[in-house]
């Protein structure tokens, strides 16, 4: 999978491309209730890979190699649940999540490593190294996240070739060099840093978190695009769309659904 986000003027854009096996793609919307956020999630099959909320912060999990075995080493407490989903009911901002990650232990950070941007710029890769838990934060405009594990002393210069997603990443840092990227430029970055034979692309996402319009793509089919916008969608009862659904169908004609089943929320995916 390929992340990234790059702050213009006063827009905070975020690209992102999920890679798997042919799925059913979907997206979940669930309103604010119980002073919970109201927030989207993406996914297939059931398991669910990134989300935004009402508050402009944006997640997006990515599979980090190398697996590493990390251990509980100042005895948190397990967080419970789905975190992928605590975080957009509970957090507002990247310094939100991080602070969630240090109050609280989470055993996915041996398989994986989060990206997470708010509407205010903000924006930190979180993950584990040897020492427990890691926070690279942006120090650019842009950041980027592919599949290789990102520490704080493991900059890309210090990536080797056969990294998992390097050529993916210096392919995005390149293209984010312009300042004045739009929407259209992060769809050429997402066709870009698409993949097409061993994991797939299935859809691409392109979000401002400020306004809450979702660009989506799907199977790389970057001629047809469609917007959501969050907050509508979130003004409607709690439902879902395949996404392949949204891209053939008119918007007056889109397959809405319940959630029947909140087991949706897993762990698995890349």
């Amino acid at each position: 999978c390929t992340v990234f986000m790059a702050v213009n003027g006063d827009s905070i854009l975020v690209g992102s491309n999920e890679d798997w096996k042919n799925s059913n793609s979907q997206v979940f919307f669930v309103p604010a209730q119980n002073g919970k956020y109201g927030h989207a999630l993406f996914g297939y099959n059931g398991s669910v890979q990134g989300g935004l909320n009402e508050k402009g912060l944006f997640w997006d999990g990515l599979r980090a190699i190398p697996k590493i075995k990390i251990k509980n080493q100042d005895n948190r407490p397990d967080i419970g649940g789905n975190v992928l989903h605590k975080i957009l009911e509970d957090c507002a901002a990247v310094n939100d999540v991080i602070n969630l990650f240090e109050q609280y232990y989470w055993d996915g950070f041996g398989l994986s490593q989060l990206m997470v941007v708010d509407k205010s710029g903000e924006s930190a890769i979180i993950t584990y190294d040897k020492n427990g838990l890691a926070i690279t934060r942006r120090n650019d405009f842009y950041q980027v996240c592919t599949n290789f594990r990102i520490f704080n002393e493991n900059r890309m210069e210090k990536i080797n070739w056969y990294s998992i997603g390097s050529g993916r990443y210096k392919k995005a840092e390149k293209a984010l060099q312009n300042k004045d990227a739009t929407v259209n430029d992060y769809f050429n970055i997402l066709d870009e840093t698409s993949q097409r034979f061993f994991a797939k692309t299935i859809y691409s996402t392109v979000c401002n978190l400020n306004s809450g319009t979702i660009w989506i793509s799907v199977n790389r089919d970057y001629s047809r695009i469609i917007s959501l916008n969050l907050f509508d969608e979130l003004d409607k009862t709690k439902h879902s769309y395949y996404l392949s659904d949204l891209i053939k169908s008119n918007k007056e004609n889109r397959k809405r659904f319940e959630i029947l089943d909140e087991n949706f929320l897993t762990e698995n995916g890349d």
